[in-house]
């Protein structure tokens, strides 16, 4: 049987200590939200906080973006936190990846951090509850405290991979999306190092089977949102001047039960499961991999 595209995955690395109540993450949301402007006057007589309001935007089937969510400075800020604490080259010598992994070639930090994730999650809600899963209509309740910052410096790039789900502590939430929190951009007009130059590639692909491959482009503040698993393989093209810096974690949903799990399986495997990003999202379909794998075994047929 072919082995699906490598996944992104880092078991073998164990967890940092919990690194709790990170100052400069919890300042940074704080001024993020005060910043924000309400979504609408009559928010204040139903909310003690009005929510803030959030550019949504569906780029194709479990893709999403929501625009300006943190300003320069604030980026800036969590970039100094992460270059303080120290970044860890994944592969400093650029050797070929083993079998069944994607080739990286970054620089991480992994941060272990509630109080952050859960801050996090309640300024974003407003925009993460248009997410929705077909299969029960359960909407996102949380963010892994497992944080990532990358860094990806001229000529790195991650080659493409699927990223798998993670648990909670307790295994009561699985994550089905990834998120993540572009720290600088293509759009910066004043470069992070002047040395280096504006950032230039390092654009996030997207291959799915049903359309071409769609880009996302590196834009300080901008949060991207993809399905896990199956059903986006993705890469992070290679960095052509510059620095590109993103933070990286995953947004839970109530665990589902076995038969559940079972169901969800079988209605994606027929194209009728999945998970929605607001009105007139397609939920599911057959995964990347499946498609891609299938592909070629009947190219491989075709030659026989």
């Amino acid at each position: 049987m072919s082995s699906a595209p490598a996944s992104s995955s880092s078991s073998a690395s164990a967890l940092p200590s919990p690194f709790n109540g990170w100052p400069s993450l919890q300042r940074t949301v704080s001024e993020a939200r005060r910043k924000r402007p309400s979504a609408s006057s009559s928010a204040r007589a139903k909310h003690h906080r009005p929510p803030p309001s959030f550019e949504v935007q569906e780029l194709g089937p479990g893709l999403l973006t929501i625009s300006d969510v943190f300003t320069t400075a604030q980026c800036r800020r969590m970039v100094e936190a992460a270059v303080a604490r120290g970044m860890t080259p994944t592969n400093p010598r650029n050797l070929p990846p083993l079998k069944g992994h994607a080739f990286r070639n970054n620089d991480r930090l992994s941060v272990h951090d509630a109080a952050f994730a859960a801050e996090l999650f309640d300024f974003l809600s407003p925009a993460l509850h248009a997410i929705v899963r077909v299969e029960d209509g359960a909407q996102p309740c949380g963010l892994s405290p497992h944080f990532r910052f990358y860094r990806y410096r001229k000529d790195a790039w991650f080659g493409p991979h699927i990223d798998e789900t993670q648990l909670s502590g307790d295994g009561q939430m699985e994550s089905e999306f990834t998120m993540l929190i572009y720290l600088t951009g293509v759009d910066d007009d004043c470069p992070l190092d002047p040395k280096l130059g504006p950032l230039k590639g390092g654009a996030t692909r997207f291959h799915h089977h049903r359309h071409a491959a769609l880009d996302v482009e590196p834009r300080t503040g901008l949060v991207c949102l993809h399905w896990q698993l199956h059903d986006c393989l993705h890469e992070g093209t290679r960095v052509l001047g510059g620095v590109k810096w993103l933070l990286r974690t995953d947004l839970y949903f109530p665990r589902l039960s076995k038969v559940a799990r079972m169901a969800t399986s079988k209605a994606k495997r027929t194209g009728e499961g999945g998970v929605k990003g607001g009105k007139g999202s397609k939920g599911g379909g057959r995964s990347c991999a499946e498609s891609l794998l299938a592909e070629k075994s009947k190219r491989n047929s075709q030659k026989k």
